[in-house]
């Protein structure tokens, strides 16, 4: 069974993410045409609407455990985003159909 994650929840992770207290991180999604800078409370609420329409989301515990992952992995860009997919890891870690796409092997493997 798979639970909602809050928006506080959301929120907090991405507290934890940002550099020293920064409200701002620079945040360019990949695959994104605009090629946008976005703040840490812009991508954090976009997370979460995002994750709002997601009918299924992975239970907290393998959330934390991916984000820790990300958090450790030199291919983690301005503390929120995948050099390899262009995802906010704070979403792609949340959907638990998703798999970690380092080139090297998925690394949530274990999770």
């Amino acid at each position: 069974m798979h639970r909602a994650v809050s928006h506080q929840s959301i929120q907090g992770r991405a507290d934890h993410f940002s550099a020293a207290g920064s409200d701002w991180q620079a945040m360019t999604c990949r695959t994104c045409p605009q090629r946008r800078m976005y703040g840490a409370d812009e991508a954090t609420a976009l997370v979460a609407s995002q994750l709002a329409l997601e009918p299924d989301l992975a239970e907290e515990a393998t959330i934390s455990a991916r984000l820790a992952i990300c958090s450790a992995c030199p291919s983690l860009t301005a503390d929120h985003t995948c050099l390899h997919c262009g995802c906010f890891v704070q979403f792609r870690a949340s959907l638990p159909d998703k798999f970690c796409p380092h080139p090297a092997g998925d690394r949530w493997q274990r999770v």
